[in-house]
């Protein structure tokens, strides 16, 4: 079983190894998104490398900042990455390729398909479909294109029916406004999605769902030891949506573990 603590301390290696590269203000850009989500970079790694080191081809859409797929690279993965053509990404993939990372794919996945030769063991997708354009079922069958049978794919996404969706619509707050996305730096969530519209979308495109969890911020940190308590604010809030009689999970993020069928 691989050691939790040991994928932190390299993984926290990883990042200031990155960020050491980069100038202002990209290099605080990089470490600032690191910190946020550390625990949840922690705890997809350790669930990836749960299955062992026979698995050689790994593709990463969207890895910024390129922690995991670098982490990856340097256990002995062969590991390509898909990004959006975004300018900063220049700066990036140079030093993605001096640690490790074999190529950067540059794609639009609401207009272009992958287009990859190289068919993948596993695919990689966190925090990224919310940032697309486009249905879901048409990302995953762009994916399960460049999948081998049997292979598996790795996604998180946050939860679209989550306690602070829910608050800011009771009062009259859009959570992902589409007036201020703007498809030129991807910045911002285009939409969110419920974990069955994510199963619909899903064995549509070709993927049978092995396992999914519904976890707080707070789970992915006390799943790698880290002990952090649930905010007040968060109870109080959850406690509000009960008592009006909202239903279904409440927590911020999905992760799902699914295999490409035939």
């Amino acid at each position: 079983m691989i050691n939790v603590e040991e994928i932190k301390t390299k993984l926290d290696r990883i990042a200031e190894d990155i960020a050491s590269r980069l100038n202002e203000p990209l290099k605080s850009e990089v470490m600032g998104y690191y910190k946020r989500h550390r625990c949840r970079l922690v705890y997809q790694l350790h669930k990836i490398l749960q299955i062992g080191k026979d698995v050689g081809n790994i593709l990463e859409i969207g890895p910024y900042p390129g922690a995991v797929s670098i982490y990856l690279a340097r256990e002995g993965y062969n590991v390509d990455v898909v990004e959006y053509p975004r300018p900063e990404m220049r700066h990036l993939e140079k030093i993605y390729r001096e640690l490790g990372i074999n190529r950067v794919i540059y794609r639009d996945l609401s207009k272009e398909n992958i287009g990859s030769e190289e068919k993948y063991d596993i695919i990689l997708m966190f925090e990224v479909i919310e940032h697309i354009p486009a249905h879901p079922y048409s990302t995953f069958k762009k994916l399960y294109e460049v999948l081998k049978d049997q292979g598996r794919l790795y996604m998180s996404t946050p939860n679209l029916l989550n306690s602070f969706n829910r608050i800011a619509l009771l009062k009259g707050v859009e959570p992902f406004p589409l007036y201020k996305f703007s498809l030129e730096t991807t910045k911002g969530h285009f939409r969110e999605y419920s974990l069955q519209e994510l199963k619909v979308a899903m064995e549509e495109a070709g993927f049978k769902i092995l396992e999914y969890q519904l976890l707080d911020k707070e789970d992915y940190c006390r799943y790698i030891g880290e002990h952090v308590k649930t905010g007040i604010n968060i109870k109080i809030s959850r406690r509000i949506i009960r008592i009006i009689g909202g239903k279904g999970p409440l927590e911020w993020s999905i992760f799902i573990v699914a295999e490409g069928i035939t």
